[in-house]
């Protein structure tokens, strides 16, 4: 299972992984820079991360936003994965004031910050349980992601 987080920010890769480091934690060894693609590895998930490219611009194109960075966290079933991804989607939201999106499997919008708003999403997970949203620290709206927030 995979999740999709695009993000408004003009921070070269570099500065971001400074803050990244930060915000997860992640001992050094486990964080490579290869050509453009940032990883870091965690005790919850693999995250890839990609400033630009095709899914940058498909969803700028479908969101009418302006994302620069595209974020893959791979999680590991059996972790706390679902909470760190919002804490860590919180922290990022907290550093940059721009737009934001979290996709389920890359195509299930469960989350969109358009502005100062949050919308948050879960319904079509299908889950049995809520998704921790209350782990972003910030305030939200829970609602439908769709043509009518954009």
């Amino acid at each position: 299972m995979f999740y999709y987080l695009f993000l408004e920010c003009e921070d070269e890769i570099e500065l971001l992984q400074n803050k990244l480091e930060c915000i997860t934690q992640v001992d050094k060894k486990h964080i490579s820079l290869e050509g453009n693609i940032l990883t870091f590895l965690t005790n919850n998930f693999t995250l890839y991360i990609r400033k630009g490219g095709d899914s940058v611009r498909f969803r700028n194109e479908d969101y009418n936003l302006n994302f620069n960075y595209h974020f893959n966290f791979e999680v590991f079933p059996n972790t706390n994965w679902a909470s760190e991804l919002m804490r860590i989607t919180g922290e990022l939201i907290k550093l940059y004031l721009g737009n934001c999106l979290v996709e389920s499997n890359g195509d299930r919008p469960i989350l969109l910050r358009k502005g100062n708003s949050i919308v948050v999403d879960d319904s079509k997970l299908h889950g049995t349980v809520r998704f921790p949203f209350d782990s972003l620290g910030l305030d939200y709206v829970e609602g439908h992601i769709d043509d009518s927030n954009l």
